[in-house]
């Protein structure tokens, strides 16, 4: 059996955030938003194959983070107040009034795009398909007092993240492709593991792609952007083609 399918999950590359009124410190919010949305992943990751699904969250992790935990005793970022519903920014300064957040509303979005990435995969596995989960994003080569945690030592240009013996297998050759143009590439570091879909058939891996790679200290795309654009369709059209059993 092929990868006829490949779904791309895109959860934080937006910086919209609904409900302005919930949010203090606007300084610290701004901050957080520069410094943790995955800027430009969506555009990075664009193509124009048939069979690749992007699935982009449209909304800012500020205001609702999809990869988390939706039981707070489960998420260990809850303690600094970055679960799914962020109370504290990058620098972990309060930016939210808990007593004002419109808490039905966030867990509503949160629950809606968990079903649309519930619905594409189930999709495919009622037409006896097994697609492969990308779960896509970017992060900083700088330390934040939020992450200083994971980031110890040099940082790769890409970090490959995987759950098991499939997704290594996928990230080996993922690897070999980046390598191939000269990319550093890390498996499971900084960050590790990747997002699975409860109660559906298929495997994942996770691309994350240092900053400092493609991104201008303004926000803005390096002009040679195209480079790491060419690699990751590399990557896509070599996946569409991988064996799973």
């Amino acid at each position: 059996m092929m990868y006829p399918n490949l779904i791309l999950h895109i959860p934080h590359a937006s910086t919209y955030i609904p409900n302005w009124d919930e949010f203090h410190d606007r300084e610290e919010v701004a901050q957080s938003i520069d410094c943790l949305t995955d800027h430009f992943v969506d555009k990075l990751f664009s193509n124009s194959m048939e069979n690749v699904e992007m699935i982009k969250f449209g909304f800012s992790r500020i205001y609702c983070d999809v990869e988390r935990y939706f039981d707070n005793s489960k998420e260990f970022m809850f303690e600094r107040g970055m679960g799914y519903c962020y109370t504290h920014g990058v620098n972990l300064k309060t930016i939210r009034d808990v007593d004002l957040i419109n808490l039905a509303e966030v867990n509503k979005v949160y629950w809606e795009h968990h079903a649309n990435l519930y619905h594409s995969v189930k999709r495919l596995n009622d037409n006896n398909i097994k697609p492969l989960l990308i779960d896509c994003h970017s992060f900083s080569n700088e330390t934040y007092i939020c992450d200083q945690d994971f980031k110890k030592g040099i940082l790769p240009d890409f970090c490959l993240g995987f759950n098991d013996e499939e997704g290594e297998e996928i990230c080996l050759i993922m690897k070999e492709i980046l390598e191939f143009r000269n990319y550093s590439v890390a498996l499971n570091y900084p960050y590790s593991g990747s997002l699975v879909v409860n109660n559906t058939i298929h495997d994942s891996v996770m691309i994350e792609i240092n900053k400092r790679i493609y991104l201008n200290k303004g926000l803005t795309l390096q002009t040679d952007y195209y480079k790491i654009h060419s690699a990751l369709i590399a990557i896509l059209e070599k996946l569409s083609s991988v064996a799973s059993y």
